[in-house]
């Protein structure tokens, strides 16, 4: 049985006229109604500046009122649904004002109208990354790669903070001026562990099939289908299969597999977008730090090259202290042959010396003797006989 009173029609059209003030804020015209809501660009007059409105308005379970333009269930077996999406949004929308990322759109105030209930966001400057990515036959893993890690870094953090977007697509992502990224368009957006489910709720192509069953189980899986999805049609140009259809007959063509993507992306990186877009949510990746992990390692500084096996493996000042010692010792045992040649050689001179005249036979023996004992020690010192003076021959 309809609960609406008699004296009030229905009407078709579910956005709120250009003109419209509701409370502080002019209407000024519709942006875009999803399953969850309907967003609008309004004028704040207080602060004379543009700024975003989402309203509530489930559309499976929502009506508006011709007479007031008041939002209430379509009938009295939705009531109960309409007032728990109603809890829903004002629960969630008061942790979304509490967000503060820099690839998350803020969210400035909420509050109840009309039956509803709605928040405001600033008006970012920026375009729809698709609308400024370079084009599938240019763009490369140079310029993707750095917008997936900061969006994975914002998703990382929504989810932490126990929240779904539930809408991620090219467009509720804007480019900034300096480059970056930004999550809009948080009307989708839910509890992790809400225990209700709206059915038939996504984008097709770039939501996954737990979104459109009423006892599907979201979770971090769920954004990240829908992130790689995003990817993929960047890189491609294509809206992806829808997931629906994949489950009776995968026919996407994965990114890894394509071999005209293989001079401007790693396989490695191509692997990464195909698993968060594996059709059963427990082969993707089951949070956005997971993959964020598998992305670090071409973006971790370059390693100091290992040394060689007959390299020492020591520190500037600790090598050089140890040249210093080995030359120090090698100069010692050079030193002790000559002294030792010396002795030897004198000692044969003096034999000899009685025959052909001591004295002129000692110093030539000595000298000799010095030369032969100081060739001796070069070769010990670079045969490592050094060791023995607790030492090895230096490189």
């Amino acid at each position: 049985m309809n609960n609406i009173p008699p004296a009030v029609t229905v009407i078709n059209s579910s956005e709120l006229p250009k003109g419209y003030e509701l409370l502080n804020y002019v209407i000024e015209r519709k942006l875009g109604h999803g399953g969850f809501g309907v967003t609008y660009l309004a004028h704040e007059v207080v602060t004379d500046r543009a700024v975003v409105i989402k309203e509530n308005f489930p559309r499976e379970c929502s009506q508006r009122h011709t007479t007031n333009l008041t939002v209430g269930p379509t009938s009295a077996e939705d009531k109960e649904l309409y007032e728990w999406a109603l809890t829903r949004f004002l629960d969630e929308a008061k942790v979304l004002v509490r967000l503060s990322h820099p690839g998350i759109v803020p969210v400035l105030t909420a509050f109840k109208a009309l039956g509803t209930a709605y928040y405001v966001m600033p008006q970012v400057e920026g375009k729809e990354i698709h609308k400024t990515a370079p084009s599938p036959q240019t763009i490369n893993e140079a310029w993707l790669r750095p917008v997936l890690q900061k969006l994975l870094e914002a998703l990382d953090y929504l989810h932490g903070q126990g929240l779904l977007h539930r809408d991620i697509k090219p467009s509720n992502i804007l480019m900034c001026a300096d480059g970056s990224p930004l999550l809009i368009d948080f009307g989708t957006a839910r509890s992790s562990d809400a225990s209700h489910t709206l059915t038939r709720i996504g984008s097709p192509g770039f939501s996954p099939s737990e979104q459109f069953t009423t006892h599907g189980k979201n979770g971090a899986w769920t954004d990240l289908y829908s992130l790689g999805a995003t990817c993929y049609y960047l890189i491609t140009g294509e809206v992806p299969q829808d997931a629906v259809g994949r489950m009776e007959e995968d026919e996407l063509r994965l990114l890894a597999e394509r071999n005209e993507l293989h001079g401007r992306f790693s396989s490695d990186f191509l692997s990464t977008i195909d698993k968060a877009m594996r059709v059963p949510r427990k082969d993707r990746w089951q949070s956005a730090q997971e993959w964020l992990e598998k992305l670090a390692p071409a973006h971790a500084p370059e390693q100091t090259k290992a040394p060689e096996k007959d390299t020492p493996a020591a520190g500037p000042l600790v090598t050089q202290k140890a040249d210093e010692d080995s030359g120090e010792l090698s100069g010692r045992v050079i030193i002790f042959c000559i002294f030792v040649g010396i002795a030897i050689g004198g000692v044969i001179g003096w034999v000899i010396g009685v025959e052909i005249g001591w004295e002129i036979v000692c110093v030539i023996g000595g000298v000799i003797g010095g030369v032969i004992g100081g060739l001796i020690g070069e070769v010990i010192d670079g045969s490592g006989l050094n060791s023995v003076f607790g030492k090895s021959k230096r490189t």
